[in-house]
Formats: structure tokens, C-alpha cells, sequence
């Protein structure tokens, strides 16, 4: 536990009636069902205890569903910035409103042991995940032909570029 003591400040935490309605009014589909599954999963992970356990939902809500800013959420839990920004990392959860709407949910946990042990595991994901887009990507781009068909198969240039930097990106 790192030395520090578990806060139970937000465990039944007092909202404003603005804020209440707020989180009252954010509907959950399915996919933001999973994504807090995952930041709970990132959450257990860490191995750690932490106070603002109680309100994750909450902060998904907030900073997810109703887009709010660090500095909004802050003054929601009379808390630093800085606070929410070690909070949100922690949890995996993209700080950026600009890259909320693309993902969600960062990488793996930052936990020291946990990168040492297995550096090439997170990178193998991104590479699988890269060739997989990049598969579907040209797939799409080609049409099914009879081997005595005479068709040269061409594609763009920027495609090609694209398939040697992923080359490169494998052979490093």
C-alpha cells in the first residue's frame, strides 16, 4: 500500500443536486458496461487500495458519458487537478476529450514489475492489433480473380508505405 492511508471520504460521497442529476441522467449501453468492467479489471491490476474506489463509476460518467474536465471534476471532489490526473492514469481512463471519443481505455497498468516482466507483450498487442486494421485494409482494397486471369493487382502508394513501416516496426 505504499505508505498511504485509504480515504473513506467518497464511499457514500455527498453530491450537489446539479451533479446528482447529472449522473442520474448518463445512460449506460453495453459498450460502456464493458469499457468500466476494464477499468475496474486496470483498477485490480494495480493491486493497490485506493479511496476513490467507490465513486470509478462516477468518474466515468463524468469525464466519459458527460465529457467533463479535470478541473470540473476536481472541484466536484475538492481535490487537486493533479489528484484526478494520478487518478484517471491510474485507472486507464484517457484524460484527453479529444481521444475519449476514440478509446477509452489506455494501456496496461504502468506497474513497475508488470513491464519488466513482460515488455513485449504490450507491443506484440499493438503489432497484432496493427496488422489486423491493416489486413482488413487491403483485403478490402482487392477483388477475388481466377489464376488464369491476366489482372495486375495494384494498390496506392501511401498503402505500400504503410505496410513497410509496419515491416520495420516488426523486424525492430
Amino acid at each position: 500500500m505504499r505508505g498511504r492511508t485509504i480515504t473513506y471520504k467518497y464511499k457514500n460521497f455527498k453530491y450537489t443536486d446539479e451533479i446528482k442529476n447529472t449522473l442520474s441522467s448518463a445512460i449506460l449501453d453495453s459498450k460502456d458496461n464493458h469499457e468500466l468492467e476494464k477499468i475496474y479489471s486496470h483498477y485490480e491490476a494495480l493491486n493497490i487500495d485506493r479511496g476513490y474506489k467507490y465513486i470509478i463509476k462516477d468518474l466515468y460518467i463524468l469525464m466519459i458519458k458527460k465529457n467533463m474536465s479535470t478541473t470540473d471534476v476536481s472541484k466536484i471532489y475538492d481535490v487537486s487537478i493533479r489528484t484526478i490526473q494520478v487518478w484517471l492514469k491510474e485507472l486507464g481512463i484517457n484524460q484527453s476529450p479529444k481521444g475519449r471519443s476514440k478509446k477509452t481505455v489506455n494501456k496496461a497498468p504502468k506497474n513497475k514489475l508488470l513491464s519488466r516482466e513482460s515488455p513485449l507483450l504490450l507491443s506484440k498487442e499493438c503489432v497484432r492489433s496493427k496488422i489486423d486494421d491493416l489486413l482488413i485494409q487491403v483485403l478490402n482494397d482487392y477483388k477475388v480473380i481466377d489464376k488464369d486471369d491476366d489482372i495486375e493487382l495494384n494498390y496506392s502508394e501511401e498503402l505500400e508505405r504503410k505496410i513497410e513501416n509496419l515491416m520495420k516496426v516488426i523486424t525492430d
